[in-house]
């Protein structure tokens, strides 16, 4: 009976032994890893990664050949492994540019005895920061949306101030001096000019850091002259002095009008009033006589339509006038 426990005793023990000696025994394994690098610089505007020559994003898993201790190994399986490299900011030298750094064991957090196989494994870094630069802001009469009140047209749109500051990819054209075109102005409607914020066509990862308005320059649109002839011409005032005049001449005015071709292109002598405004008293009235008269008006009847009306063309302004007859009462 003795003997049979000295050789269970003998069993446990060498079972014991065999276990420590297979976990204590060398081995190897694949592992995924998630990259997931700690970048700490600030104002990165791109970073673009290669590990071995072959580009690799974050978050992609990493494969990665571990020896060490079976039980070590074995321990690894199941958990949630990730690679973190710390990428000091000392690291990012210039405003745009490449470095490489090879993963440590560190990065992978393996304790001893575990080492990684074929290490070195080498990451390259291709990195653009963001700067700041003052920019011309560009903007035309093109860079409007809607339709302005017909009759006018943008002739112009002016930043104030004409340059911004703003935090742009130092690989852009704007970081190296061009300027940032603005984004469409809303006229819909509008007949007189008016000042409004502005904003910038930013590109991608670009912050505007200073504001600036936009004054939209709207002007009378003014097209080819046009002639209107023979409009008739009437007296205008106090019932009790008109009765007493007579229109000599001109019975009937020309005018010239400018405006939009697709308003004033249909329009005759019937769109117009013409009148002489008579400033006689009742003491200017002697029968017979003959008086002068400079208030000639024109008006267009028709409303939404605005032109320039020239009365007159081929005279002088101090001769386009009237002459009246006093009649007896």
């Amino acid at each position: 009976m003795k003997h049979l426990g000295t050789l269970g005793m003998a069993l446990f023990l060498a079972c014991i032994t065999w276990i420590y000696l297979w976990s204590a025994s060398s081995a190897s394994s694949d592992f995924a890893y998630a990259f997931s690098p700690n970048v700490r610089a600030e104002s990165i505007a791109a970073i673009r990664f290669e590990l071995d020559g072959k580009p690799i994003d974050e978050g992609k898993d990493i494969n990665v050949k571990i020896t060490g201790p079976r039980a070590e190994i074995d321990a690894l399986r199941g958990s949630t492994l990730a690679c973190n490299p710390v990428l000091d900011a000392a690291l990012f030298k210039d405003n745009q540019g490449t470095f490489s750094v090879d993963l440590r064991r560190e990065d992978f957090k393996l304790r001893d005895p575990l080492r990684l196989e074929g290490a070195p494994h080498r990451l390259f870094v291709r990195y653009v920061k963001l700067v700041e630069v003052e920019v011309p802001v560009l903007a035309t009469a093109d860079d409007i949306e809607g339709r302005v009140k017909a009759g006018f047209r943008v002739t112009a749109i002016l930043p104030q101030p004409d340059k911004v500051r703003v935090r742009v990819p130092a690989d852009s054209t704007t970081a190296t001096g061009g300027g940032l075109p603005i984004q469409k102005v809303t006229v819909t409607g509008q007949s007189a000019s008016f000042t409004a914020p502005g904003y910038l066509r930013l590109p991608p990862n670009a912050v505007r850091l200073s504001t600036f308005d936009l004054t939209v320059v709207i002007e009378r649109r003014i097209d080819e002259p046009r002639m209107i002839s023979n409009i008739p011409l009437r007296l205008h005032g106090p019932e009790e002095i008109i009765r007493r005049l007579h229109l000599e001449s001109p019975q009937s005015i020309d005018v010239e009008i400018r405006g939009p071709a697709e308003l004033v292109k249909d329009l005759t002598a019937a769109d117009f009033t013409a009148y002489v405004e008579v400033d006689l008293v009742e003491a200017d009235l002697v029968p017979g006589s003959k008086r002068v008269q400079k208030g000639i008006r024109c008006l267009l009847l028709k409303s939404g339509v605005e032109v320039d009306i020239t009365i007159l063309p081929t005279l002088k302004p101090e001769n386009r006038q009237a002459e009246v007859t006093v009649l007896s009462k």
